[in-house]
Protein backbone atom coordinates (compact mmCIF):
# COMPACT_ATOMS: atom_id res chain seq x y z
CA UNK A 1 0.00 0.00 0.00
CA UNK A 2 1.33 3.03 -1.13
CA UNK A 3 0.16 6.98 0.77
CA UNK A 4 0.33 8.89 -2.07
CA UNK A 5 -0.80 12.94 -2.48
CA UNK A 6 -4.00 14.78 -0.97
CA UNK A 7 -6.47 15.77 -3.46
CA UNK A 8 -4.93 19.23 -3.19
CA UNK A 9 -2.03 17.82 -5.26
CA UNK A 10 -4.09 17.23 -8.37
CA UNK A 11 -2.81 18.07 -11.53
CA UNK A 12 0.36 18.66 -10.15
CA UNK A 13 3.63 17.00 -12.12
CA UNK A 14 5.01 16.20 -9.02
CA UNK A 15 3.78 12.86 -7.20
CA UNK A 16 5.44 11.74 -3.78
CA UNK A 17 4.39 7.97 -2.71
CA UNK A 18 5.59 7.19 0.41
CA UNK A 19 6.11 3.74 1.41
CA UNK A 20 4.32 1.83 4.50
CA UNK A 21 8.19 1.12 5.59
CA UNK A 22 8.39 4.88 6.46
CA UNK A 23 9.09 5.03 10.47
CA UNK A 24 10.42 7.08 13.75
CA UNK A 25 13.33 5.66 15.20
CA UNK A 26 12.20 6.81 18.74
CA UNK A 27 15.94 6.08 20.61
CA UNK A 28 17.85 7.89 17.57
CA UNK A 29 14.91 10.71 17.59
CA UNK A 30 15.40 10.15 13.91
CA UNK A 31 11.86 10.42 11.12
CA UNK A 32 12.62 8.22 7.80
CA UNK A 33 9.74 8.67 5.48
CA UNK A 34 10.25 6.43 2.43
CA UNK A 35 9.48 7.80 -0.61
CA UNK A 36 9.39 7.94 -4.32
CA UNK A 37 8.79 10.57 -6.92
CA UNK A 38 6.28 8.73 -9.49
CA UNK A 39 6.14 12.49 -11.35
CA UNK A 40 8.12 14.25 -14.03
CA UNK A 41 9.29 16.98 -12.31
CA UNK A 42 11.14 17.17 -9.06
CA UNK A 43 9.67 17.62 -5.82
CA UNK A 44 11.30 20.04 -2.98
CA UNK A 45 9.91 19.66 0.11
CA UNK A 46 10.84 22.25 2.64
CA UNK A 47 8.97 21.35 5.29
CA UNK A 48 7.61 18.17 7.20
CA UNK A 49 5.58 18.07 10.47
CA UNK A 50 4.79 15.45 13.15
CA UNK A 51 1.76 16.04 14.71
CA UNK A 52 2.25 15.47 18.82
CA UNK A 53 5.70 15.73 18.53
CA UNK A 54 8.39 18.41 17.76
CA UNK A 55 10.45 18.56 14.23
CA UNK A 56 14.03 19.88 14.85
CA UNK A 57 14.96 21.97 11.97
CA UNK A 58 17.11 20.55 9.44
CA UNK A 59 16.26 17.71 6.45
CA UNK A 60 17.62 15.50 4.67
CA UNK A 61 17.87 13.04 2.03
CA UNK A 62 19.53 9.27 1.36
CA UNK A 63 19.73 6.06 0.05
CA UNK A 64 19.13 3.96 2.92
CA UNK A 65 17.87 4.46 6.63
CA UNK A 66 21.34 5.07 7.98
CA UNK A 67 22.06 5.28 12.33
CA UNK A 68 24.48 8.98 11.63
CA UNK A 69 22.38 11.20 9.22
CA UNK A 70 23.58 14.97 9.45
CA UNK A 71 20.36 17.07 8.74
CA UNK A 72 21.60 20.57 7.59
CA UNK A 73 19.38 21.41 4.80
CA UNK A 74 16.45 23.59 4.90
CA UNK A 75 14.81 21.25 1.70
CA UNK A 76 15.27 18.45 0.11
CA UNK A 77 14.86 17.51 -3.58
CA UNK A 78 13.24 14.48 -4.92
CA UNK A 79 14.14 13.82 -8.76
CA UNK A 80 11.84 12.27 -10.77
CA UNK A 81 11.60 8.45 -10.52
CA UNK A 82 14.20 8.77 -7.68
CA UNK A 83 13.20 6.46 -4.30
CA UNK A 84 14.89 7.04 -0.63
CA UNK A 85 14.65 8.40 2.59
CA UNK A 86 13.61 11.96 3.33
CA UNK A 87 14.88 12.33 7.14
CA UNK A 88 14.52 14.49 9.65
CA UNK A 89 15.26 15.04 13.18
CA UNK A 90 12.04 14.78 15.99
CA UNK A 91 11.80 14.82 19.79
CA UNK A 92 8.73 13.73 22.52
CA UNK A 93 8.15 10.77 20.51
CA UNK A 94 6.54 7.07 22.63
CA UNK A 95 7.98 4.08 21.02
CA UNK A 96 4.95 2.07 20.18
CA UNK A 97 2.69 5.06 19.28
CA UNK A 98 1.72 6.10 15.80
CA UNK A 99 2.03 9.98 14.16
CA UNK A 100 0.53 11.72 11.57
CA UNK A 101 3.08 13.45 9.22
CA UNK A 102 2.88 16.04 6.96
CA UNK A 103 5.14 16.34 4.30
CA UNK A 104 5.19 20.34 2.48
CA UNK A 105 6.18 21.06 -1.07
CA UNK A 106 7.37 24.08 -3.03
CA UNK A 107 4.66 23.48 -5.52
CA UNK A 108 1.45 23.38 -3.14
CA UNK A 109 1.28 19.96 -2.68
CA UNK A 110 0.30 18.57 1.07
CA UNK A 111 1.17 14.80 1.90
CA UNK A 112 -0.32 13.20 4.91
CA UNK A 113 0.57 9.52 6.32
CA UNK A 114 0.40 7.53 9.59
CA UNK A 115 4.13 6.53 10.67
CA UNK A 116 4.81 4.23 13.81
CA UNK A 117 7.39 5.03 16.39
CA UNK A 118 9.68 2.14 17.15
Amino acid sequence: MWVTNSLSNFGKAEDLCFFPDSFIDAGMGSLFLHVKNRGSTAAVVYRVEVLSADVVNGLAFVEAPLPIVPMTQSEVVVKPGEEGYIVARVSNVLAGAKYLVRVYTRAGGTYNLIVQAK
